[in-house]
């Protein structure tokens, strides 16, 4: 496979020529592409460098942004599945500090599907921000501010994307609800059942974690960092930029052991290409392998419950419980009308789809930021469809 390193089934050639075919543009970038089929791995494979003079391997783990948060969805979906937590109850039932400045009806279901108004809070660069990875590990603090926190009533009941207070507020509502982190409930019931080392946190950063890098493919910073120089810019607020913060100061800070073993469950899960294709796939073939979750619960959680524009990214955009579902133009997974994933910021993408069992997943460590499916990976999602006589059998 040349330059290309792993396992391909007979019949999913087709994928690997697809994943070569994207090195050409950014040569010696680190990357994979893992495909479930049910329990069965029939693509794991990689190329490039995990850091310099580093080669990715099969076990190489990368931040992978907000593929994060279909994670975490995953492990709001089991305990919602075994009664733990009622996603449509007023978060404030639970934590009750949050039912403050006009918070006290918001319920989870309206932060996982980014329509609480919190996209952001008042006054946040006091609390965190990118270029200063100490206070991203004072999740204590940081959840302090969002419960004394007002919602923004230009967003209430509409989407604006929760870059991360989906993650935050999630992870203080299953601290009160189960006495653990989100992580550990990610690690609990879905890494361990299912044999894989994903998570939050440092447990889960070794020496196969690669760092983000920019990819050569971006030539030019200034229009990303153009936004970031806007006080008004709802990007910047929702990604937790000061003021004429950059791009570098966003990569420097998440490449920190103080950010990555912070719990931010809306960004920093560490994870694997085959680790995330393995997940998707238990929860797009639960009727066999009914492990995370029920699948009435499944299935009412990857169902439509928003569809229109977003007012942080100003893209289109369907969302299901906590997952995105296809959505034109930026927004398209694959064929199937039933799959649920979640892009990220630089690339990585993972999704799952009910109708052929299948995970799949995208990671990458050189960023090209986007609002959209990066082209890299839909290029080898259409390689995937291609094999459809090999997904049916």
């Amino acid at each position: 496979m040349g330059l290309v390193s792993g396992i391909v089934a007979p019949g999913f050639e087709p994928i690997a020529e697809a994943f070569a075919e994207t090195l050409i543009v950014q040569p010696g970038v680190g990357s994979a592409v893992s495909v479930a089929v049910g329990d069965n791995t029939v693509v794991d494979i990689f190329s490039g460098e995990r850091a310099t003079g580093l080669a990715w391997e099969r076990s190489t783990q990368a931040m992978v942004w907000s593929v994060s948060k279909g994670v975490a969805a995953m492990a709001i979906m089991n305990l919602a599945d075994r009664g733990v937590i009622n996603i449509d109850r007023p978060i404030s039932y639970t934590w009750p500090e949050f039912g403050t400045n006009g918070k006290r009806d918001i319920t989870l279901t309206e932060v996982l599907t980014h329509a609480s108004g919190l996209p952001w809070w008042e006054g946040f660069e006091d609390t965190v921000h990118f270029g200063s990875p100490k206070l991203w590990g004072d999740v204590d603090r940081i959840t302090t501010s969002i419960a004394s926190s007002a919602p923004m009533p230009q967003f209430k009941k509409r989407m604006a994307y929760h870059a991360f207070t989906f993650g935050w507020i999630l992870g203080e509502v299953v601290r009160r609800a189960t006495g653990m982190t989100l992580g550990r409930i990610v690690r609990d019931r879905i890494s361990d059942p299912l044999g894989l080392k994903m998570g939050f946190g440092g447990e889960r950063i070794n020496s196969q974690t690669a760092p983000a890098l920019l990819s050569p493919a971006i030539a030019d910073m200034r229009d990303v960092d153009s936004d970031f120089a806007n006080a008004a810019s709802a990007t910047r607020q929702a990604l937790m930029m000061k003021v004429e913060g950059t791009f570098t100061d966003m990569l420097a800070t998440v490449n920190t052991r103080e950010f990555l073993q912070a719990e931010t469950p809306g960004a920093a899960l560490i994870s694997s290409a085959g680790d995330l294709a393995k997940a998707y796939a238990a929860v797009a073939g639960i009727e066999a392998m009914p492990i995370l979750a029920s699948l009435p619960t499944r299935d009412a959680f990857i169902a439509d419950h928003f569809a229109g524009p977003d007012q942080v990214t100003g893209s289109n955009r369907r969302m299901a419980v906590g997952f995105a579902r296809n959505a034109y133009p930026s927004m398209i997974f694959g064929p199937g009308e039933r799959i649920f994933g979640h892009p990220g910021l630089g690339g990585s993408l993972a999704f799952g789809d009910p109708d052929h069992r299948l995970g799949f997943a995208y990671v990458t460590n050189g960023l090209i930021p986007s609002n959209a499916i990066d082209g890299r990976a839909r290029h080898v999602v259409d390689a995937v469809y291609r094999c459809a006589a090999c997904l049916a059998s």
